[in-house]
């Protein structure tokens, strides 16, 4: 009866890779390793990268409803978060319905207490080009 081999792929920790394959091969399991850094890693893509918090232009905040919030700024997306979430926790602080909104994100909050915001999954659909 023909045995069935194992084989499985670990990373690359130097020292210990080989005495790991030694001892693997004594219970009949064979392993190749693989190195973690590849040669492009060390390569620049040329490419300036932002960071979408740093950016401006059209964004969107999702719900935990499913539905989003789209909203546009001109300033870092950064100051426009930090702007929802205290238009936020000054409705919370009031415990009750503020005339006035300066978030129409904290409005619906309001309006739907029971749902909440993924601030940590915002990003923006469609940059300022000027402005990024």
């Amino acid at each position: 009866m023909d045995e069935k081999k194992l084989f499985t792929v670990l990373p690359h920790i130097p020292k210990l890779s080989d005495k790991l394959k030694r001892i693997l091969k004594k219970h009949k399991l064979n392993v190749t390793f693989k190195h973690s850094n590849k040669i492009q890693s060390f390569f620049s893509s040329g490419k300036y990268k932002t960071s979408p918090i740093l950016g401006s232009g059209v964004y969107r905040i999702p719900y935990s409803c499913g539905r989003f919030y789209i909203g546009r700024n001109q300033q870092q997306l950064g100051e426009s978060l930090l702007e929802h979430r205290s238009s936020i926790d000054k409705g919370m602080w009031l415990r009750q319905r503020p005339e006035i909104f300066y978030s129409a994100l904290a409005q619906y909050l309001c309006d739907s207490p029971h749902h909440f915001v993924s601030f940590d999954c915002t990003s923006i659909i469609a940059p300022d080009k000027g402005l990024m």
